[in-house]
């Protein structure tokens, strides 16, 4: 299989990954730690924020290990396994919003 839509993957798992971290941190992490809802479930939210954030990693990493060693393709079976099942939680979460 070829390489280049892994590290394509990768590519796009690392912006997601910036963006959900750069610009997340500060739209959505500040504000959520500066609100007046109460500490416990700040916290709560703040380390649901860290498991997304190591979950999007954790994707990435899995699409680059299977771009630089191709022997290494069941990598890329798993972080789209996962990619998925982040994406139905997304959806699934915001509908019911």
């Amino acid at each position: 299989m070829s390489t280049t839509l892994f590290w394509v993957a990768a590519a796009l798992g690392g912006f997601t990954f910036l963006v959900h971290t750069i610009l997340g941190g500060v739209r959505v992490v500040r504000p959520l730690l500066a609100s007046d809802l109460p500490q416990q479930l700040r916290g709560f939210l703040y380390l649901g924020w860290h498991s997304a954030s190591v979950a999007i990693a954790a994707v990435m990493i899995g699409f680059v290990l299977a771009a630089t060693d191709p022997a290494r393709a069941e990598y890329a079976l798993i972080a789209s396994a996962m990619a998925a099942s982040l994406m139905v939680t997304a959806i699934i979460t915001a509908l019911k919003l």
